[in-house]
């Protein structure tokens, strides 16, 4: 960024962190000075459709003050704005089939700072009056009712649409307007309106109880259904027993770590996907190794075991505590790229089916479990890059 945008950046960054502390004016403040950001960089890409630009900045400024707990303080202010904006762009245009009508990539965020629209209500065109349909204002209408419902049970008492205004700006049929619209403006002081302060821990703790849950769940499907391995006591002094529960409980770690990432706006999934990198290259360095070293008659015992048939549906079946709890904790969230958002957590979910599967699990060989533990983890991952894109919409 330019200096200017970087002076910017951090005038906004600042005002939105005091926000964040209960300083309503500031929060106010930094609603207004965003407001024309938003519309430059949507009008910029939206072109003959930048009629629409309004509904989409009084969205995503929606958006923002719903999903204010997601903003890390460290983290880039325009990097978290540009994955909320991002996001109802491509909301947007995916419910109006309109994708190749933006005329800027979406994905360059180095200009969401740089331009800059005061302009907030520009004169309709009388010749579009159908542009604007009753579906449409009833799909924003219900929209921003259905954020501010999201936002009372979060942080706080917020209405849109109250007090005879309609929090809509769309045209009824034959372009006759429903009801007063609200403007903008008027929207920054009812979103900085009450109570402000939001505690960034919420979404941690939210996430990690789904995932305690969700490991309770499968441990008690593992002891329900199939049972704990009989000779455990014997088990538990092999080394090669805890290196399964290790593998299993290291990629489970480090796979919660990225799915959380995941579900915050404008995070990547960080260092801990290195972790699972390094995790899965010493189980098969091993299994390698091991089935490289055997007898050529042993190897295909190694690698198959008694259990390789049924080991991945297991895996996968006991994941399924863990994956429902995540996608509840992940939509009180704002993933911005939903598939991937989704695919992470089934992977997690998947590393912990594994945990507790490995508590039953006779197989001992690292060429097993790299190979049959690792498949069991990913028909969860593929479920959720698959269910993502729609379960996880907000």
């Amino acid at each position: 960024m330019k200096g200017a945008e970087v002076d910017r950046e951090q005038h906004l960054r600042a005002l939105l962190v005091l926000g964040l502390s209960g300083d309503g004016r500031a929060y106010c403040e930094f609603l207004t000075v965003l407001a024309p950001h938003l519309r430059g960089f949507f009008r910029k890409r939206l072109g003959a459709l930048g009629d629409d630009a309004e509904d989409l900045v009084q969205e995503t400024l929606i958006a923002v003050h719903v999903q204010r707990h997601t903003y890390d303080a460290d983290q880039p202010l325009t990097a978290w704005v540009h994955a909320l904006a991002r996001y109802k762009m491509i909301d947007f245009l995916r419910r109006h089939g309109r994708r190749a009508m933006v005329t800027e990539p979406l994905d360059e965020l180095a200009d969401l700072l740089a331009v800059h629209d005061d302009q907030a209500d520009r004169p309709r065109e009388t010749a579009r009056p159908a542009a604007r349909t009753p579906a449409r204002a009833d799909r924003v209408h219900e929209d921003r009712r259905a954020v501010g419902a999201r936002d009372r049970r979060t942080h706080g008492a917020v209405e849109f649409g109250g007090e005879g205004q309609r929090a809509s700006r769309s045209e009824g049929v034959g372009g006759a307007d429903p009801g007063p619209a609200m403007r903008t403006e008027d929207l920054v002081r009812l979103l900085a309106r009450g109570e402000v302060a939001a505690d960034p821990r919420v979404g941690v703790r939210g996430f990690s109880g789904a995932a305690g849950w969700g490991a309770f769940g499968a441990v008690l499907l593992m002891a329900v259904f199939l049972g704990v391995r009989p000779d455990l006591q014997q088990a538990v002094l092999l080394p090669m027993f805890w290196l399964k529960l290790g593998f299993a409980l290291s990629i489970a770690a480090c796979a919660l770590i990225v799915a959380f990432r995941l579900a915050l706006p404008g995070r990547g999934a960080g260092r801990a996907l290195w972790g699972i990198g390094a995790t899965l290259a010493i189980i098969w360095t091993m299994g390698v190794a091991g089935y490289a070293g055997a007898e050529p008659s042993a190897r295909l015992e190694m690698l198959l075991g008694q259990t390789w048939r049924w080991c991945p549906l297991l895996i996968a079946g006991l994941s399924l505590p863990a994956f429902g709890t995540g996608l509840w904790a992940m939509r009180t969230l704002a993933p911005a790229n939903l598939r991937r958002a989704g695919a992470g957590l089934g992977f997690a979910a998947g590393a912990i089916g594994a945990t507790a599967y490995s508590l039953h699990c006779p197989e001992l060989a690292a060429a097993f479990i790299g190979v049959w533990y690792v498949i069991g983890m990913l028909i969860p991952t593929v479920a959720g890059a698959l269910l993502g894109p729609w379960i996880l919409r907000w």
